[in-house]
């Protein structure tokens, strides 16, 4: 199938959308408001994550973070598994996120949700896959 005249864009049906984003990046102190354990269930399966919630003086919003600690597929055909052979390694992926926030907080691999809350640590802002705010890269306070 050939491109034909009428499926080709002028310049001025064209739209430059390279600087557009829905969420500004900025590194910046955040603070845990929240923490807590939940549990999810659907069709695809079922599992447990921490859902910790962090604001910033910088950021208009605060920023609801989900880190899956563990997961059972309904179907386990085609899934990845961690080097352990049972945890799906996203969820592997994700506990290594809740981990480095761990680091960044509270100075310890050990996640705690008693000891995190008033915590704070340098985070960057990015858009997530949906196009949603999430904090990303984790320090510790300079």
């Amino acid at each position: 199938m050939t491109a034909t005249q009428e499926d080709m864009l002028s310049a001025q049906d064209e739209i430059d959308l390279s600087n557009d984003r829905s969420v500004e990046t900025i590194t910046t102190t955040w603070s845990v408001t929240s923490a807590e354990v939940k549990h999810s269930e659907s069709e695809k399966g079922e599992g447990t994550y921490e859902e910790i919630i962090v604001e910033s003086g910088e950021f208009p919003y605060p920023i609801t973070l989900r880190f899956f600690t563990s997961y059972t597929p309904a179907n386990p055909n085609g899934t990845k598994y961690a080097k352990d052979g049972v945890t799906p390694l996203w969820v592997a992926q994700q506990r290594g996120k809740l981990r480095k926030l761990a680091q960044a907080t509270l100075g310890s691999e050990r996640w705690s949700r008693a000891n995190v809350v008033g915590k704070s640590f340098t985070g960057t802002t990015r858009e997530d896959r949906d196009g949603n705010a999430t904090v990303t890269r984790f320090a510790p306070l300079a």
